[in-house]
Parts: structure tokens; sequence; C-alpha cells
């Protein structure tokens, strides 16, 4: 969704010589009665497309193809927009050790925070390179938070984010300088750096996993998938969802096909560390405590 979207930025950047207007960090708050009529004259094929979802305390946050909704319990109670139109956003990303969420307005490409404080603008880490390709644009960011703090995935990279207002780029695996890292999970003080090479989307590209620990890299760690969708860390391993509905665990030495019910079009992670998974057809299921491999494949999980 923000991929598509994207690109017609970046075609306007190209064409104008200019960037968007950007509008302020606080949005407008539209009421749930709007939401029909808005998604009818805004949104793509007036389909409402969800990217993804995170909690802030109690309240459920939904980034859509409208904006971002509010939902408490089973009620929508706002709706926000920043522009008139294009109210793409991506994310939203939580971090929990600090009670914030971000995500991105695909429109402008800002991140954004919201906290108890309310709502901020970020600037984006600088490219070691000095500027982002479109590739880059296109490809976006993704935000990882966990106990070790907050960290942005994107152009290549991990920036791990440092109070009050300054990005570092993190630990980079020691793969072929054509390589960039596209995701990153945390298990215990193990790290696993997910790095893809060979242009991917338009070549045949490599993937692989590097595990970081204690100051040193391990050997990469094939991963089976043309494309990496999803890196995660749950029920005490990290997983790996691929674009065609792969599901992987990683090891120190191999990476596990998960036998599945079914195609995995999503991932993430309960209340309690576990991985939860959607699968085409078949259900939502959490992922059993036994992760005991067996030909290949492990354990099922219970349909939750």
């Amino acid at each position: 969704m923000s991929h598509r979207l994207a690109l017609v930025t970046v075609v306007s950047l190209g064409c104008a010589g200019r960037g968007p207007t950007v509008a302020p960090a606080e949005p407008t708050r539209r009421a749930p009665s709007e939401l029909a009529s808005i998604i009818e004259s805004q949104a793509y094929h007036a389909h409402l497309s969800i990217d993804g979802i995170a909690f802030l305390d109690s309240i459920l946050y939904v980034t859509t193809n409208v904006g971002l909704l509010e939902v408490h319990g089973r009620e929508l109670r706002h709706l926000y927009q920043w522009y008139g139109d294009d109210n793409v956003v991506s994310g939203p990303w939580s971090d929990e050790a600090r009670e914030r969420i971000w995500l991105q307005r695909d429109h402008d490409n800002v991140l954004l925070r919201l906290d108890r404080a309310g709502w901020q603008k970020i600037a984006l880490p600088e490219p070691p390179s000095g500027t982002y390709t479109r590739g880059d644009i296109l490809e976006g960011f993704r935000g990882i938070g966990d106990s070790a703090g907050f960290r942005l995935v994107g152009a290549g990279h991990v920036w791990k984010w440092s109070e009050p207002s300054a990005w570092a780029v993190d630990s980079t695996p020691p793969a072929d300088e054509l390589s960039g890292t596209i995701g990153s999970a945390r298990v215990g003080n193990r790290e696993l750096y997910v790095v893809s090479s060979g242009g991917c989307g338009y070549l045949t590209c490599t993937n692989q996993g590097f595990w970081h620990d204690g100051g040193h890299w391990g050997a990469p760690v094939r991963l089976a998938v043309a494309s990496v969708k999803d890196v995660l860390a749950a029920s005490h391993s990290v997983f790996v969802r691929g674009n065609q509905g792969e599901l992987l665990r990683v090891d120190r030495d191999a990476a596990v096909v998960m036998r599945t019910p079914g195609l995995c079009e999503a991932i993430a992670r309960t209340s309690d560390g576990r991985l939860i998974a959607s699968f085409r057809k078949a259900g939502i299921f959490v992922l059993d405590a036994g992760l005991k491999a067996s030909s290949g494949h492990s354990s099922p999980s219970t349909k939750a």
C-alpha cells in the first residue's frame, strides 16, 4: 500500500523539483460517522486497507490508506488525518519501553511520534551516503521497539534512537558492500540482522541472517525466501515471514521451515510474548510453547 503511493511522491519530486506541502504534526480529528464517506471518496478503489496495528496503553491504533484509526475496545473513537486527501500512513510501531507509538506519513515521508506529551515530528536519520535514493523511498522504513529501545530499518541500514533527538547507525553485518540490512530482532542478548543482496524485486536476490552476540558475528544463515516481509522476535525465537506465505524460525545455524495451517499473511507478538499469526483461509493461531523441530518442520500452533 505505502510503496505504491510513495511512487507518486517520488515522480512528483522529479518533475516539479520540489516536495509536497508538509502538514503539522498534530492531525485533524474526524468523527467515526465520516469514515464511510471518506473511504468512498479518498481510498484507492474505495476499499479500506490496513497497514498495521499497535497498542498505546489500552488504546488500539490502526494505520490505513485514509489515516490513523483510534479504537477503544470495540468502538472506533477517531479518525486522524493531516491532508484533504492522500492520508496513507505506515506503521504504527510500538515503543513499549517508553510508552510511545511511531508512524510515517506516506504523502511527505514525515516520521511522527505519539506519546502522553502529544504529537511530535521526528526527522528521518541522515543516510550514510548523504542522500536517499528513489528505491530507498519506495521501500520505505519500518520501526522496531523492544527492551533495548527503538530502531528504524530502511535504506539498507538500522538506526537506533537516542534521546533527546538523535539517530545513530547500528551495527553493520559482515556482508558484501552491495548488501543492505532489511530487518532486525533481538532475543535476550543476541540480535539477528537480516541482510538482502541482489536487487530482489527486480533481480534474483539472496537473503541471509547474521547473529550478533557479545560483540561477535556468527556465520550467515541462509533464508529460503524470495523476499522478506517481516522479521519478529516472539516465543523466545526470531521468525521471518516470506512474500509467498512462508514462515521460518531462525536458529543459530539454520532457518527451520515452520509447519503451518496455511499461507502466512501476518505475524505479531502477543502481550505475553508469544507468536501470533494469521493464515490465509485458516484463521489466527498462537504458537504452542513447544518449538521442537522434526523433519525440517516445527511444531504446530493452536487456534486463537
